[in-house]
């Protein structure tokens, strides 16, 4: 935050205190030195008293302005000879809106009246409610008509049967993937009305609706946006708990601001409150300014991954934020599906490469041979050179890291030029977890004999999980340089750093370095795993066809990994393909079922 921002932030905080207490600051007393922003913020504390009906303690959802009872009489009443008024189902500070009935279509609509003094010029009120019926998107309400009649306006949209989300909260807390499911659903149709121009301003759970199928659809869109264009509307109009510390400012708004009201909503959701400590209204007013977001209650409920999503999402400055709903719903699908998209897979490859790892040690054994019963010993005192070598093979194949690593020290004490006691060492050093303190032993190692194909490979896996990706890379290199004939072997391993380094990028979220190293792994080993991880980077990238073919490939490697399924329908979801999705998570669901029966058989 700049300076200036910073101070009309503080001072209009000042300004609400006191207002408050009954004592109306003017901008001049406020500002002091500061004239260059008198009038920013003349229009900024305009605004805040455009906003003092939020601290009535009246329910927002439910208050009624000063407005006369204009509805009185409306029963049954026929709207454009075609719309009857049946019941009143919903009334806010806004507009009423009713049951009706389409008697030429012989349907149910939703009927909203908005109220006469919400409403300045009735054309431009009208021309912006017709571009925003124009909206055609599954997650929105469709607006089937809007009525000019008797100095009134009726906005005819369809009549969604199964309540709100605010319906949902007042009755039980939403599982996490039904939370998940509607807010990516939201996202999804704010990032088409975007495209279209047009922002909300007033997501909350009483104006998401969901259909018979139990999907999110978001009303009233636009229409507070609508209206304020022609400055019919306070530039304020909204729903304070949900509105963005810009929103709340008075500043002009974008889809940002959208994306921080889903956030909001996302948050309650999945805790059953709001994300700001409990306060009273001016000091939650206070919290928005200030970005005082509580995040301890979605400790156990939320992941790292998704958690960072919502961190996001609720950040104070818009520049923070997640740039289009859009991007917000791929992020959190993403993290859902996959809190670690692949972690797992990588702990897998990690083993993959620690056994090869063992395995080559194991040509020390070739050499040297297993220690016999007469190696055997436990010696009382100091032992020799060879005692202890025998002693330290024996620990190190009995798995006895600790024990095996004092005995190569003594080896090393006797014979500081023992090639094979510096490489057992550094290898018990990495197979404790030490991988740092592996590193000095393998590098003596590697001096003692700098062409050692063994060594270098087995260097490059410390290099790895220390995340010195280069180092490793270049030793895997020289590895096939200095011994052809285990070409494959090492190649495998660069593989497994490629896909350690690309996984570490998409972590970052640095996704087109990350898809650059996912594709040079498929370049040395082109497994399922491989592929499905650059899949996930594209689909991660937005670039859903390229997802989709490398998915395709992990499924044809491996058809029976319920994984691969899964991830590809994410991405068929994203292009629109239905169909396509469901089938592959019925596939999914199908595979897990056939391998939970085999366990149990």
């Amino acid at each position: 935050m700049n300076p200036d921002e910073r101070f009309l932030s503080e001072a209009l905080l000042k300004w609400d205190e006191n207002f408050q207490n009954g004592n109306d600051l003017s901008a001049e007393e406020l500002c002091g030195l500061n004239t260059h922003l008198l009038l920013e913020l003349k229009k900024r504390i305009d605004n805040l008293k455009k906003t003092e009906w939020m601290n009535s303690s009246s329910d927002p959802e439910t208050m009624i302005l000063n407005d006369e009872i204009f509805s009185s009489g409306f029963i049954n009443q026929l709207v454009s000879n075609r719309y009857q008024l049946k019941s009143k189902i919903a009334e806010g500070g806004f507009a009423e809106v009713w049951l009706g009935f389409d008697i030429e279509l012989h349907r149910n609509v939703a009927i909203k009246l908005p109220k006469p003094a919400q409403v300045g010029g009735l054309e431009a009120f009208v021309a912006e409610a017709r571009r925003v019926a124009r909206l055609k998107h599954p997650g929105i309400v469709p607006v089937h008509d809007i009525v000019k009649e008797n100095n009134l306006i009726y906005i005819i949209s369809e009549y969604v049967s199964g309540g709100s989300l605010r319906d949902v909260l007042v009755i039980r807390k939403p599982t996490r993937d039904e939370a998940i499911a509607w807010v990516c659903q939201i996202s999804d149709a704010l990032d088409y009305a975007h495209a279209q121009g047009i922002i909300h301003r007033d997501i909350k759970p009483a104006n998401i609706l969901l259909n018979a199928n139990g999907n999110a659809m978001i009303a009233d869109f636009g229409i507070a946006l609508s209206a304020n264009k022609k400055g019919a509307f306070a530039p304020s109009i909204g729903t304070l708990p949900y509105m963005s510390p810009e929103h709340l400012a008075g500043k002009p708004l974008d889809a940002r601001s959208d994306v921080y009201s889903v956030g909001v909503l996302f948050y309650e959701l999945l805790n059953g409150e709001l994300p700001y400590p409990k306060s009273g209204l001016n000091t939650l007013r206070r919290n928005i300014f200030e970005g005082k977001i509580d995040f301890v209650h979605d400790s156990l409920i939320l992941g790292k991954n998704l958690r960072k999503v919502l961190v996001k999402c609720l950040a104070k400055e818009p520049n923070n934020r997640f740039d289009s709903a859009g991007k917000f719903a791929a992020a959190l699908k993403v993290a859902n599906i996959n809190p670690k998209p692949s972690n797992l897979p990588f702990s897998l490859m990690v083993i993959f490469a620690i056994i090869f790892g063992l395995l080559s040690l194991g040509l020390w054994f070739n050499k040297s041979g297993l220690p016999t019963k007469a190696e055997i010993i436990t010696p009382e005192k100091s032992p020799s050179l060879e005692e202890a070598l025998s002693l330290g093979r024996q620990n190190f194949s009995n798995k006895n890291f600790q024990e095996s690593i004092s005995s190569f020290t003594r080896v090393i004490e006797l014979d500081p030029t023992c090639l094979e006691a510096f490489h057992r060492r550094s290898a018990a050093l990495f197979n404790l977890g030490k991988y740092q303190d592996s590193i000095p032993d393998f590098n003596k190692a590697v001096e003692l004999s700098p062409k050692n194909a063994e060594l270098l490979r087995n260097r490059a896996l410390p290099f790895m999980h220390l995340k010195q990706f280069e180092k490793a890379i270049n030793d895997l290199t020289n590895a096939i340089e200095f011994e052809p004939a285990t070409k494959i072997l090492s190649e495998k391993l660069l593989s497994t750093v490629y896909y350690a380094k690309a996984y570490d990028l998409e972590m970052n979220e640095k996704y087109a370095e990350a898809i650059i190293n996912s594709t040079r792994a498929l370049s040395y080993d082109p497994t399922a795993l491989n592929y499905q991880q650059r899949g996930i980077l594209y689909f991660k990238s937005m670039e859903y066809e390229k997802a989709v073919a490398d998915l395709t490939e992990a499924v044809k490697l491996a058809p029976k990994i319920a994984w691969h399924y899964e991830k590809r329908a994410l991405v068929y979801e994203a292009l629109g393909k239905k169909k396509e999705a469901q089938a592959d998570n019925e596939k999914a669901e199908d595979i897990k079922t056939e391998k939970q029966k085999s366990n149990k058989d």
